[in-house]
């Protein structure tokens, strides 16, 4: 499909995956002493954990494990916003209409073939950065991990809690020469477990293609309501951003959950269980176990979390594919109206 892959396709992929990346670096700090509340490493007071983090390790503490979620997230965004735009621009070519217009169904189905291939492609990234995060810990935060939870069971003898203890720092020793990189995760998972392995529990993840379906559509359709072919302000971009995240989010959490519960059963090597063997009987399972409750447990966390990042995301996209446009429509000018002077003309 030449349509697909045009300039205006390559002018959103970039500002799509700066702006992703921005809004990561700029809000990374609070995942980060979030994940350090739930472990309750260091207290249970946000102050005190930010407090005790700068004290330890410095302002570079606070985005200790971001590398691999910037490189996971930057290329995802960067493939998927070339993919819709490109989808969305062929589908409105193959209907007729004209250059510049798109319709509400072509928005749709570009979201959804854009998102399912953008999984396809990026899923070894996704596998691989839990994966890589872990290894950008620091030698004494994975001992205090790995180690302190299983040398505490009081079902250890003397000797084993020795023997598991040495071994977990060896394990750490290992991570830490081995690196961060989210690329270097895909190589040694592609070596020691196979190709396949990069690609376990695709199944369930395609079916959260439906909330960047959701997200893209209707941030598309809120923008062509409220603000036509006019540009985008900031305040603009934040609030619709957040609305049709909000909504995604809202709509496919269950998903979420349910995926969770499987990727967990396939890491253990679960067996014998019926109810987590694919996405729809495992959402049958926990709303039968839990309820509606079950199905949105942890909802506004995520919400917290998702709608300000992907609403920053918006405002930065906006802000540098206004930029990037105008930059070529300039230099398109200039070369325009470049005549080239002839060796030996009169100047």
């Amino acid at each position: 499909m030449p349509g697909v892959l045009s300039r205006s396709s390559l002018e959103h992929a970039v500002a799509g995956s700066v702006g992703t990346i921005l809004a990561t670096l700029l809000l990374f700090p609070l995942e980060r002493v979030k994940t350090l509340l739930q472990t309750s490493a260091f207290g249970q007071n946000a102050i005190m954990v930010l407090l005790r983090l700068l004290r330890d390790d410095g302002p570079r503490g606070l985005y200790r494990g971001c590398l691999p979620m910037v490189q996971t997230v930057g290329t995802s965004q960067f493939l998927y916003f070339y993919l819709f735009q490109g989808f969305k621009e062929k589908f409105a070519e193959m209907v007729g209409r004209r250059p510049g217009v798109i319709g509400t169904y072509e928005t749709l189905l570009a979201s959804a073939v854009a998102g399912a291939l953008n999984m396809v492609i990026t899923e070894p990234l996704w596998r691989s950065c839990v994966v890589a995060q872990a290894r950008s810990r620091s030698f004494d935060q994975i001992i205090a991990i790995a180690g302190d939870r299983q040398a505490a069971s009081s079902s250890c003898a003397p000797d084993l809690v020795g023997r598991r203890r040495s071994s977990i720092v060896q394990w750490a020793a290992r991570q830490a020469v081995e690196g961060p990189g989210v690329f270097s995760a895909v190589y040694r998972t592609w070596i020691t477990e196979g190709p396949a392995a990069l690609w376990r529990g695709l199944g369930s993840s395609l079916w959260l293609v439906s909330n960047p379906v959701i997200q893209f559509f209707a941030y598309d359709l809120l923008k062509a309501l409220y603000v036509g072919d006019e540009a985008v302000n900031s305040v603009q971009a934040f609030v619709i951003g957040a609305i049709a995240k909000a909504l995604a989010t809202v709509a496919t959490f269950p998903l979420q959950v349910a995926q969770s519960k499987l990727r967990a059963h396939k890491d253990n090597n679960g067996q014998g269980r019926p109810e987590l063997s694919g996405m729809v009987p495992c959402l049958k399972y926990i709303f039968r176990e839990a309820g509606m409750q079950g199905l949105f447990t942890g909802l506004w966390a995520k919400l917290l979390q998702t709608v300000t990042q992907t609403a920053l995301m918006f405002v930065i996209y906006e802000k540098i594919h206004y930029a990037i446009r105008r930059a070529n429509r300039q230099a398109l000018r200039n070369a325009t109206h470049f005549v080239p002077v002839r060796p030996g003309a009169q100047a």
